[in-house]
């Protein structure tokens, strides 16, 4: 259902669009799964191995989600930010040229 819901969900603007990131984590825990249930199966003789399969199964999925979630996050408030930055400095480069040429003209 959530492969349908991001897929319907793709031509949202990308603000507000987290559906490829969503199925990006959805194919990762299926590989995760695909590649840690064997080895799961295999290790459940030694409870060491086991417990060490297991952790590194829930590492890997909650690393996955929350990496594909907030990093593009940060990466656009990062982006936002910068831009902010410019066009702040565009206004002041623009007033002070202005500026300058006013007081020139005031001057002569």
């Amino acid at each position: 259902f959530s492969v349908y819901e991001a897929y319907s969900a793709r031509s949202i603007s990308t603000e507000f669009s987290e559906s490829e990131y969503i199925f990006r984590i959805l194919v990762l825990i299926l590989l995760v799964f695909f590649i840690g249930i064997p080895v799961l199966v295999i290790a459940r003789e030694t409870p060491a191995a086991y417990v060490f399969v297991f952790a590194g199964i829930i590492f890997a999925v909650c690393c996955s989600v929350l990496l594909l979630i907030f990093v593009p996050k940060y990466r656009a408030l990062k982006k936002a930010v910068k831009k902010s930055k410019e066009r702040q400095e565009h206004k002041q480069n623009g007033l002070t040229s202005k500026m300058s040429s006013a007081s020139r003209l005031s001057s002569a």
